[in-house]
């Protein structure tokens, strides 16, 4: 994916871009959900955890069994307090 490309060559404002783009032409893209939770965590600000936390259950309900879901959905539990270890 390239948003995910982006997001580790330092560009995340281009890589949420394309990933935004990968969600918008499929919706159910679950993929491009765990990619974009890790972009949001990456970014290390405290309103892009809470967002990510709500992309990485989106990711979850679409791709279950993907080894991106359990990556990212890792991330956010990891990165989070951990009052949203039920989340």
């Amino acid at each position: 994916m390239r948003g995910w490309a982006l997001s580790f060559l330092g560009k995340p404002l281009e890589a949420a871009g394309a990933v935004n783009k990968a969600i918008s032409l499929d919706p159910n893209n679950g993929l491009a959900y765990a990619y974009y939770t890790e972009i949001l965590v990456n970014s290390g600000t405290y309103e892009n955890i809470q967002k990510a936390i709500d992309l990485s259950r989106k990711a979850e309900s679409l791709a279950p069994q993907t080894l991106e879901t359990f990556r990212a959905r890792a991330l956010v539990l990891y990165t989070s307090s951990p009052d949203n270890y039920d989340a």
